[in-house]
């Protein structure tokens, strides 16, 4: 229950942390000395859809990663409507469903849930999803899967990186055309 409590605690604070700075224009190539504490120990894979932030410093058992995708649109649906199918698709595959945490809503906008999964070798993975909307308006979407010791270790640390990247320009889609088959996607199913 500890863990389900820190990742809906990263997940939640992360829009509003995120959003109160000002992107600089345009993204540093590197990120300045100040901001590299927030993405060491990160390894950041840019996508067409985003990025993904992977942990480079865990046991070889253990699993913690971060895809964001940023500007989303919620089309004709509602917020809540849309983000569970989102949250359907960024799951699927995860294993079996043993805590199917219920979406939230927040005050501020932001949407959230947690779910806990079973793989086959007996591991748990837990999934913490949430959503924002961002200054024009667009969506955010934060996806955090990882192993409960691995969450437990990095939660806050992936507080910082995602809040950066968000700030600093990395999360936005990159310009790069598809990724090639071994490259890995946005969704975690391979895991």
């Amino acid at each position: 229950m500890k863990t389900i409590a820190l990742l809906s605690a990263a997940v939640a604070l992360v829009p509003a942390a995120a959003f109160a700075q000002p992107a600089p224009s345009p993204p540093p190539a590197a990120p300045p000395p100040s901001a590299r504490s927030a993405l060491d120990g990160w390894r950041i894979e840019p996508q067409r859809e985003g990025i993904i932030l992977n942990r480079t410093d865990l046991d070889p058992r253990e699993i913690f990663l971060v895809a964001m995708e940023p500007d989303l649109d919620t089309g004709r649906q509602t917020l809540h409507d849309w983000f569970a199918s989102a949250v359907t698709a960024h799951v699927d595959g995860l294993g079996t469903l043993v805590d199917d945490g219920s979406i939230q809503e927040r005050p501020d906008g932001t949407i959230m849930t947690v779910r806990v999964f079973e793989r086959a070798e007996g591991r748990r993975l837990n999934a913490a999803i949430g959503a924002a909307h961002q200054p024009d308006g667009k969506l955010l979407l934060v996806t955090m899967i990882c192993t409960t010791d691995s969450c437990l270790l990095h939660a806050a640390a992936a507080q910082q990186a995602i809040t950066y990247a968000v700030a600093s320009g990395l999360a936005k889609p990159s310009p790069e055309p598809a990724p090639s088959p071994t490259a890995p996607t946005l969704s975690p199913s391979p895991l």
